[in-house]
């Protein structure tokens, strides 16, 4: 094993795909996933990367006071959503800061720039609330008390702030004293908002400005400083304040202890990741992962059968297999004998998390959701229909007005969709079929012990 943080695994884009076919979760088993994740991982979510992100926003929130009453130049904008564009602009323009990873609106701001345009409040992102690094990281930043719900600054962000100051030899920044490097740069900063805002899109100069790099320094995600390290730190090693019970917020401190203390490399990350917190967790910890495993051994089997299917459909010369077909596959065969087992594990793990302090309800919801792969053995055939039957009551219900199913009924029985054919025969899975924020929460242990 390697001394210092675990290396961490190739991230995929920061945007999750949209489409209109309901491509994501066909089965409808994120939902538990993300309230198992919730139990020990909350206030973090799967789609986070830097911490330095929550430096940047601390940065912000001593911008958007001094725009009170300007009028917005956009429909929807705000000076919070101005700031955010500035950074992510500058981040662009420096090729160093705009090669690294998890910059939200990074590709937004190349292509702006590749064609001579500025980044705008109607083209910088489709839902900035939710995809730019405010509607990411806001509500992490709330629960680690830097940030109120509104953005404003809290004590323990203007602590950050004065890390950055001493870091940087910013001298006023917090104050914003006149006359300071840290006052004159946040004059700059404010400035160079307000335009930005009035005007719905950036306006700040590219070149020839002595204020530019101190916004890159202070928001790429690489650049984190000695003291802001420490006072981050500080922030991920206290309980975070959560809606739910003192239990998960503990839970969430010890996870990241034990990533801390136990790297690991993996091919297999979030596998491994579990079973690293599980050698030395608590018992009450433990509870949880254990959740995590039981469940993905269930969910892995039955994506397992519904690709097994799907593939079995596009080899058949028909498009659909035979009866004969579907009872002698041996993947579904299989799977159709141990997935009740598997089902009344994954329902009695997450029934025991109320045991522990955590969410007692999950158990009733996966039971809600999946009790038809628990009732009775099932046989191929019954396996194949159970399973196309909740994949299409799981597409009917897609937001906003239900998604198509990845199949065709043809003579009672179901041809898979030319854009989900499989060609190749699915293996039986040996990884996680969902996240479970572990690859965030080692980025974010990784930049504050870099």
């Amino acid at each position: 094993m390697r001394k210092g943080l675990a290396v961490l695994p190739a991230m995929s884009a920061f945007d999750p795909p949209l489409s209109d076919e309901g491509v994501l979760d066909p089965l409808g088993m994120a939902p538990i996933a993300d309230r198992l994740a919730n139990t020990y991982a909350d206030p973090m979510t799967a789609r986070m990367r830097r911490i330095r992100f929550v430096s940047a926003m601390c940065l912000g929130a001593l911008v958007a006071p001094r725009l009170e009453g300007v009028q917005a130049g956009a429909r929807g904008d705000s000076p919070d959503l101005a700031f955010e564009r500035m950074a992510v602009e500058a981040l662009a323009l420096d090729k160093s800061a705009s090669a690294e990873i998890g910059i939200p609106g990074i590709a937004k701001a190349h292509a702006a720039l590749a064609v001579g345009q500025r980044l705008n409040a109607g083209g910088y992102l489709k839902g900035p609330r939710v995809f730019g690094f405010h509607g990411v990281y806001r509500p992490f930043a709330v629960a680690l008390g830097l940030v109120d719900r509104e953005g404003g600054l809290l004590p323990a962000g203007r602590d950050l702030i004065e890390a950055l100051e001493r870091d940087h030899k910013l001298d006023g920044l917090l104050s914003g004293r006149a006359g300071t490097p840290g006052g004159e740069f946040l004059n700059w900063l404010a400035e160079e908002t307000r335009k930005a805002f009035v005007a719905g899109q950036n306006t700040f100069a590219q070149r020839k400005t002595n204020f530019l790099p101190h916004l890159v320094a202070l928001t790429r995600p690489a650049g984190m400083s000695r003291q802001e390290r420490v006072s981050l730190r500080k922030a991920l090693s206290t309980p975070p304040a959560l809606s739910r019970n003192e239990s998960d917020a503990n839970a969430f401190v010890e996870t990241l202890g034990i990533l801390r203390d136990h790297p690991f490399e993996s091919d297999n990350y979030e596998f491994d990741a579990v079973e690293t917190v599980m050698r030395h967790a608590s018992v009450n910890l433990a509870a949880r992962m254990a959740a995590v495993q039981k469940f993905e051994d269930f969910a892995g089997d039955l994506l397992w059968a519904f690709d097994t299917y799907r593939w079995m459909s596009t080899t058949s010369p028909s498009s659909t297999p035979s009866l004969s077909a579907i009872n002698e596959s041996e993947a579904l065969r299989q799977t159709a004998v141990e997935i009740r087992g598997k089902y009344a594990s994954a329902r009695l793990a997450l029934e025991r998390l109320a045991e522990v302090g955590s969410d007692p309800s999950l158990g009733q919801a996966f039971e809600r959701e999946f009790s038809a792969f628990g009732d009775e053995t099932l046989s191929p055939e019954n396996l194949i229909s159970t399973v196309i039957f909740r994949h299409g009551l799981v597409q009917r219900n897609k937001a906003p007005s239900g998604k198509r199913s990845w199949f065709d009924e043809v003579g009672g029985t179901w041809a898979v969709r030319h854009m989900f054919r499989v060609d190749d025969e699915p293996e039986r899975r040996e990884s996680f079929v969902h996240p479970y924020r572990f690859i965030a929460m080692t980025s974010f242990l990784a930049d504050t012990h870099g």
